[in-house]
């Protein structure tokens, strides 16, 4: 978070941050995507990297998929990434599931599923 911070004092027009969530607990991850969301919001450019399709649900913002070296598919988070589409990049079965955030709005999240 650190890193973020002094990248942000040098108010860049546009932010990329690789993994920024990576190692982080919960809390902290929170942190780190809700300060993405506000940067956006301010509208500064973010381009952030995760290996985790619930942060691009949180982002609610675009996305490029990177898969076998090649961009693959881009657009909106809610249309692109699907159930099929991580199964195809993991190769492991996921479901997406609806959660309810607040009284008007809910979040997409994933789900591996185990055997």
């Amino acid at each position: 978070m650190v890193i973020v911070a002094r990248a942000l004092a040098q108010q860049p027009s546009f932010l990329v941050m690789d993994e920024p969530t990576s190692g982080l607990d919960f809390g902290n991850q929170i942190k780190i995507i809700s300060q993405v969301n506000e940067l956006k919001y301010d509208s500064m450019g973010v381009l952030m990297a995760t290996h985790s399709p619930d942060h691009a649900f949180l982002c609610r913002a675009g996305v490029m998929v990177a898969h076998n070296g090649k961009i693959w598919k881009t657009g909106d988070c809610n249309q692109i990434i699907t159930e099929n589409v991580l199964k195809e990049i993991y190769d492991v079965d996921v479901r997406i599931c609806s959660v309810k955030e607040g009284e008007n709005h809910s979040v997409k999240t994933c789900m591996p599923v185990m055997g």
